[in-house]
């Protein structure tokens, strides 16, 4: 399942798949959430995998100011 979550003034696009303990997968600063796709297929049965996209990749707007996690 794919949707949006927002906190604060940002709004982060996310993928949910499986079920079990939660495992959120962050990518690189160059990519995208691809690899965590694939890794999400793998666990399903094991895992409830959430892969989140970066500010300015793919479907999450950037926004002003640092990046801090």
């Amino acid at each position: 399942m794919a949707d949006y979550v927002e906190l604060g003034d940002v709004r982060t696009w996310y993928d949910e798949h499986g079920q079990g303990e939660p495992v959120l997968l962050l990518h690189p600063g160059a990519g995208t959430p691809g690899p965590g796709r694939r890794a999400s297929t793998r666990w399903p049965r094991t895992f409830n995998v959430f892969t989140l996209e970066r500010r300015g990749h793919g479907r999450t707007p950037d926004v002003e100011g640092p990046i801090t996690y």
